[in-house]
């Protein structure tokens, strides 16, 4: 373990840093690299190991482009769509039936069921 010396500001500024050891053995290797760490958020930095508080935004999967079917909520009995709660942030390939503008939504929806 590091241990405190004139070098303490910057022997602290590592992972490895002991302020009650008594003997360096120059094992003072990984720089402390602030961030969030936890992967299920958007934040997330592989860098970081250690976790600064930063992490605030949940990862949502699903679809992120709005001009396809699947980022919207789709009513087939009111043939309607309307936004998602919550959107999704991270992309996750879902996209699949892209909407065509003019084509009213009844007719879509026969589309979709024919394609599935």
């Amino acid at each position: 373990m590091c241990y405190f010396s004139s070098y303490w500001l910057y022997r602290s500024k590592f992972l490895e840093f002991d302020p009650d050891a008594t003997i360096d053995n120059n094992l003072c290797l990984t720089p402390i690299s602030l961030g969030c760490t936890d992967i299920s958020f958007v934040e997330y930095n592989i860098d970081a190991n250690v976790d600064d508080g930063s992490c605030i935004t949940p990862v949502v999967m699903g679809c992120t482009d709005n001009t396809y079917l699947e980022y919207w909520s789709y009513d087939p009995l009111l043939f309607s769509i309307s936004n998602l709660d919550p959107i999704a942030n991270t992309d996750d390939g879902s996209c699949t039936y892209i909407i065509l503008e003019g084509v009213q939504m009844k007719i879509m929806y026969n589309i979709m069921h024919l394609l599935m």
